[in-house]
């Protein structure tokens, strides 16, 4: 974009499309940048004449027109890996907010079966207990942040033969 405003400064200040032609970064930072890309392209192709014999590539316009597909193409997909992202966000909040309801369901049942051992009892407290991870900051490296997880308890061997055992039929 520099070059082409370069030239037009040059050959072009008494065209209508002059400020398009020519314009500046700091309106580039803070506004549209592929649309502001566009339009100089457009303008470009008007005057492609002049600025040739003032210096321009040959193919100046298709290199140009060609980076403008690749800067929408990378604008594109950046905005479907965000709705992505928020779409995954919103299934592991829905899933998270099903697995504590099975969770409740499963302590109606659990709780009371422990109730005469204490022991096995605290166990399942400790092992139904889901904690929310606080996400990390993302670091400046790009590197990926230390985990901070900590690791699960494993389920004792009680609680695991008391839970997968069938029950036995009543007495009758």
């Amino acid at each position: 974009m520099r070059p082409i405003a370069s030239n037009a400064k040059a050959s072009l200040r008494d065209v209508g499309e002059y400020p398009t032609l020519t314009v500046s970064s700091s309106k580039l930072r803070k506004g549209d940048f592929q649309g502001a890309a566009q339009a100089l392209a457009d303008a470009a192709t008007k005057y492609e004449k002049t600025l040739l014999e003032h210096g321009m590539l040959p193919d100046f316009l298709t290199q140009m027109r060609a980076a403008i597909a690749q800067l929408t193409a990378a604008n594109d997909a950046r905005d479907r890996n965000v709705s992505r992202r928020q779409a995954a966000t919103e299934g592991i909040k829905n899933t998270s907010k099903l697995a504590r309801g099975v969770l409740v369901n499963l302590d109606s049942i659990i709780a009371p079966a422990f109730r005469h051992d204490t022991s096995l009892l605290a166990e399942w407290k400790a092992s139904k207990r889901v904690t929310t991870q606080t996400p990390l900051p993302p670091q400046p490296t790009g590197l990926a942040p230390a985990s901070t997880t900590t690791p699960v308890a494993p389920v004792s061997g009680a609680i695991a033969a008391a839970t997968t055992t069938p029950a036995s039929p009543a007495a009758g």
